[in-house]
Formats: structure tokens, sequence, C-alpha cells
């Protein structure tokens, strides 16, 4: 089986214990937030890096790269 993601997707998914935070945790509803500049910029994979036979590192073009994608995490995100 073959699966595309996006960038954004899979930055979005990020499985390390700080995003997994913050997507447990309850959202900020103000109107006026003022966004970050990487906010507005298009989201991107710089590299990718195995780890072992069982998963992979990612590098985004935000600087974060803290997330280890099993292969297991992957499927289940397709």
């Amino acid at each position: 089986m073959k699966s595309e993601y996006s960038p954004q997707f899979l930055r979005d998914a990020c499985p390390c214990a700080t995003c997994r935070e913050k997507r447990t945790a309850p959202t900020d509803t103000n109107p006026l937030q003022v966004l970050q500049p990487a906010d507005v910029v298009e989201m991107a994979v710089n590299a990718m890096e195995p780890v072992g036979q069982y998963a992979y590192k990612v590098f985004f073009s935000d600087g974060h790269d803290s997330g280890i994608y099993t292969l297991e995490y992957l499927h289940e995100l397709g």
C-alpha cells in the first residue's frame, strides 16, 4: 500500500511529547491571535533519516525535528 502525506499533515501529526501535549491542551480561541512567521510559511520537509529499521526522523522547515515517525504510525495515518 502506498500513501502520500503533505509536509503540513505530517507536522500536524507529529508524535513527539511536546506536540501531543499541545494537541490535547485546551485551545486558545483568541480571535486576535498574532501569527508567528512560521505560521504563514508553507511547511516543507528538509530531510528524513531512518531510525533503525522501524521509523523515520523528519526535519521540518520550521526547525522541528524531535518526532520519530514509526512505520506503524505512518500506516495508521494513511
